[in-house]
Parts: structure tokens; sequence; C-alpha cells
């Protein structure tokens, strides 16, 4: 059960890396066609376009590594309120909920991704095709959906294992 724990975490580390790039790769961007459009008055000819697709991979790389960390919103205040397995329970069911809706949110993008690269379609400017950043979307949304399995997994195995039940229930407040 460790090395399944380990696994998803070098992928969701590998794809906050990605999305850390994403992010830099935004901030010199951004920084650079100002500048540029400052001291030149010669702007980054599809910069928005640029950053609006940096952003479109970077945010959805980081949701798997957020999940990993427990970053994301819970409902634990309500939890720490009811009895310690009921609330496991619940924790459960609504990580198994997340989980379907990140299914049926990849299977959308795929269709997306499908549609996209069979028009050809590209950006306005640039001419960038936009399909292969919806590839990135898929891997990404696969390992958020990864996580959350696991996460659901983890709480039905805390019904039974104190050990599992402290990590689980540990952030509750």
């Amino acid at each position: 059960m460790k090395n399944i724990a380990k696994t998803i975490d070098r992928i969701a580390q590998g794809l906050n890396w990605l999305a850390l790039v994403c992010f830099a790769g935004i901030m010199f961007f951004i920084v650079l066609d100002v500048l540029l459009r400052f001291i030149f008055n010669r702007p980054i000819l599809g910069s928005f376009e640029i950053v609006e697709r940096l952003m479109f991979c970077g945010v959805f790389c980081s949701f798997a590594f957020a999940q990993v960390g427990g970053s994301h919103i819970h409902i634990t205040m309500i939890l720490s309120k009811v009895p310690k397995k009921a609330g496991l329970v619940i924790f459960g069911l609504g990580n198994l909920l997340s989980t379907g809706i990140c299914g049926v949110l990849c299977f959308a993008v795929i269709q997306q991704m499908l549609l996209e690269a069979d028009k050809h379609y590209t950006t306005a400017i640039l001419k960038i095709p936009t399909a292969p950043f919806y590839a990135v979307v898929i891997v990404a949304m696969i390992a958020f959906a990864i996580t959350l399995l696991w996460a659901t997994c983890k709480c039905f195995v805390a019904l039974f294992d104190k050990e599992a039940e402290a990590e689980v229930t540990s952030a509750w407040t």
C-alpha cells in the first residue's frame, strides 16, 4: 500500500513540476511582453495565446498535487462534529462522488480534444494547434482521478484500521 502511495505522490509531484514550469513561463511572457511594449512599443505577438495555453495546462496539472497534499476544500469542519465512522463514510462518499465527476470531466475533455484534432483547431494569431494542450489536461485529470480514488480507498480502509483513521482524520478541525 505504501508503494501505491509513493507512486501516486511521484506522479503528482511530476505534474506539479510541469505546473510550476507553466506558471514560470506565464510570468516570463507577461514581464517580457510588458517590457517590450513599454520600452520599444513592440509587444510579443500572440503573448496572450501563449499565456492562455500555459495557464490551461498549469492549473489542471496542479490538481493532483493539491489533492495529495490535502490542499483542496473539504467538509471536515462538519465532519469533526459527527462520529468518526460516520464522518469517514461521508468523507469517502464525497471523495467517490468527486472521482466520478472527475471521470465525467475527463471524458468531456477527451471528446473536446478529438473534435479539435479532427477539425484542426488552432489559436487565432499564432496558429498553435489546440489539441495537444487538451492531451496534457487529460493526463492531469486522470492523475487527479487516481488521487481522488486513492483518497476514497483510504477513507474506507480507515473504517477498519486505526492508523489509517488517524491519517485521514488528522486534518479535520
